[in-house]
This record gives C-alpha cells, structure tokens and sequence, in this order.
C-alpha cells in the first residue's frame, strides 16, 4: 500500500498544469519551448505563459521571431500558422523540403514575414547552419520550439533494426539537444 502523503503528492502533480522541475534564476529574455513536461511553460499562444518557481511570463508582440522545427507538418504546420496569423515572424525548418516550400508559399501570400530552410535536426552543422541564417535574416528568436520529431519504427520488436531505433534517438533526442546549442547562446545575450 501507498502511504497516504505520497499518494497526495502523486495526485497533486497529476491535477496541477505546472512544471515539476526547477528552473535556473537567471532566465533569459528569450525563451526556449520543448514538447516535454519539464521544459514546457504553462499557458497557450492566447495567454502569457507563467513559470512559477521564478514568477516570469513570456511575451510574444508582433515582429516576435518564432523557430519551429518540424514545421512542414502537424503540429509543426499549425503552429506556423498561427503564429504567422498573430503577426510574429516565422523561421521554420524541416526535412521535407517541397512541404516547407509550400507552406512558406502559402505564409508569404497570407502577409507573413517567414524564412524556411531544409534542415536535419539529427545533424548539428544543419541546425547551425539554419540558426545563422534565421539571425541574419530574421534577427535573434524570441521563442524556439523544438518540434520535429518521428515515431518508432512500425513493426513488431523481433523485425526491428538497431539502425530504426538509432535514427529515432538522433531525431527525437538530439535533434533537441542540437536546437537549443545553436539558439540558446544569442538568446541569452
């Protein structure tokens, strides 16, 4: 049996909206999103996002520059949507470069201030190359989302590779570690 102050504890974290986890003092002006419960703010795109252990909200006005990776598809598109549709620029990055094409397309018909670059998360000279060319052409990002992603391989474990599940990792894991080495740094400035 679970003694009675660590089941409420436990109930406590599943009913709260706010991260577990601590962080640093010194937040920079700039803020870095990640799809994980420990990295993500609390609040939505219609609302400032608060971050309760230092008090701070993230502001995003018009003009702000918004990096989603992923941005081609899903999640990735929406978000470019809207943030292009709330006046923000737009630097979208994704390995799909004729959905990109078009989705840029689509955002500069629209009015949208946007640069797009076909880029591969899992190789960090990719993600660093697009981070120079969103700060020369768009300026220093206001907010990164680390959004591109893939989902394990489709077939039972015995018919898997090592390599699917390699490629996964460098994707999913370092695809995020790679975006925020090659923004963080300015944005902290």
């Amino acid at each position: 049996p679970v003694s009675p102050a660590v089941s409420s504890v436990a109930a406590e974290r599943r009913h709260t909206d706010r991260p577990t986890c601590r962080l640093p003092e010194r937040l920079p002006r700039k803020w870095f999103l990640l799809w994980s419960g420990c990295g993500a703010p609390t609040g939505s795109l219609d609302k400032p996002n608060y971050y309760p252990t230092t008090g701070r909200t993230m502001q995003l006005s018009t003009g702000s520059v918004v990096v989603i990776t992923g941005a081609a598809s899903g999640i990735g598109e929406g978000l470019a949507r809207e943030c292009v549709n709330r006046g923000y620029s737009a630097a979208l990055a994704d390995i799909e470069g004729p959905a990109l094409q078009e989705l840029e397309a689509d955002l500069v018909a629209d009015g949208g201030t946007v640069a797009s670059s076909v880029v591969d998360v899992a190789d960090p000279a990719s993600v660093f190359n697009f981070a120079e060319t969103v700060h020369d052409e768009l300026g220093v990002a206001d907010l990164v989302i680390a959004n591109a992603g893939v989902i394990s391989p489709q077939a039972p474990l015995w018919k898997q590779r090592p390599e699917d599940w390699e490629w996964l990792w460098r994707v999913n894991l370092f695809g995020v570690v790679n975006t925020w080495t090659a923004f963080l740094p300015a944005m902290i400035e």
